[in-house]
């Protein structure tokens, strides 16, 4: 309520004490006024969107002992400058950092695995990150109007060993044989790219990796490859040819939706489940022969697939859902 902000907003500095072992979610969100925070050595978690909507906070003391930045910890701290990442820390959350305008540089310590949808988008004076090693994975726009990823040259941007981006006309794309993982929405809408090649190593695609990439013909996906987004391919309807590696066991959401030129896949002999619209309206689909370890198809995986007339169903199959081949 009116008297709850009013005192909110006359906080201007806090410190904890050495008793305070964990600081819940969205504790002093929208301290407008909150400049500096000190948060003692023993604590030992912070909540998620703890500091959001402190824009007038310059500066925080985080304790070694934190593993994790979370959620929207620091979401819209528009003055906060440069802070020191604890040393145990391995993942940033969704928006961490969001709207943190100024912010130059981060030095991320080794062992930070993972960073989170939108974690510095809008730190648009964020120059140099620091990437360890141990990243695996990076979400979709983890670094959108940021000064370090708009300077990029031309080419595939990467975050560390994580595909992050794409600038540039180049139709065709090697990914370095660093990478290890490709982000959701990395590629989303290019309309240039013909043929990609994706190094072994690489062992997740990201959600929308290449959705509606609408000039892609081929792609060359590596072995080592275990999960592939939700919508990692559908849309580019030039698609003719993608090999599916034989660690999958699942086909997820719409991967294939609206490839409407590619005419087969062969579906690895250990996948377990073809998810909701996997190959919609791939119409120039003839034939194909289900894997002998198949459990489930589910909901339209096959929908609008209209040229497809002969299909072999094993006996593993244990599920076909309503319109499956609708």
């Amino acid at each position: 309520d009116k008297n709850r902000r009013d005192i909110l907003g006359r906080i201007r500095s806090v410190f904890l004490s050495r008793s305070v072992r964990e600081i819940g979610q969205g504790a002093f969100k929208n301290c407008s006024r909150l400049e500096y925070v000190l948060v003692p050595g023993t604590c030992e978690k912070i909540g998620d969107r703890t500091f959001s909507g402190c824009s007038a906070m310059t500066g925080v003391t985080l304790p070694q002992k934190i593993e994790r930045i979370g959620n929207g910890l620091f979401f819209g701290c528009k003055a906060l400058e440069n802070i020191e990442l604890p040393e145990e820390v391995t993942e940033i959350g969704d928006l961490a950092f969001s709207g943190c305008e100024h912010i130059t540089y981060i030095q991320m310590p080794e062992g930070v695995k993972k960073i989170g949808r939108k974690a510095f988008s809008g730190c648009r004076y964020l120059m140099y990150i620091s990437f360890p090693d141990s990243l695996e994975d990076v979400g979709q726009d983890a670094f959108r109007n940021a000064m370090w990823y708009t300077g990029r040259p031309d080419g595939v941007i990467y975050a560390g060993r994580c595909a992050v981006g794409y600038k540039g006309k180049n139709r065709e794309v090697t990914i370095s044989d660093r990478c290890v993982s490709i982000s959701p929405g990395a590629f989303t809408n290019n309309e240039w790219i013909s043929s990609v090649t994706v190094p072994e190593g690489v062992r997740r695609i990201g959600a929308e990796a290449f959705w509606n990439c609408s000039r892609l013909g081929s792609v060359k996906l590596p072995e080592t490859l275990e999960d592939m987004g939700d919508h990692s391919f559908a849309g580019c309807r030039m698609l003719k040819e993608i090999n599916i590696p034989k660690g999958l066991k699942k086909i997820n959401e719409f991967a294939f939706s609206g490839c409407i030129v590619l005419g087969s896949v062969e579906l690895p002999e250990d996948l377990e489940v073809i998810e909701r619209d996997a190959f919609r309206a791939c119409q120039n689909f003839h034939s194909i022969i289900l894997p002998p370890h198949l459990k489930r198809i589910d909901d339209e995986a096959f929908a609008g697939c209209e040229n497809l007339g002969e299909i072999i169903i094993p006996d593993s199959v244990e599920e076909i859902d309503e319109r499956a081949f609708a």
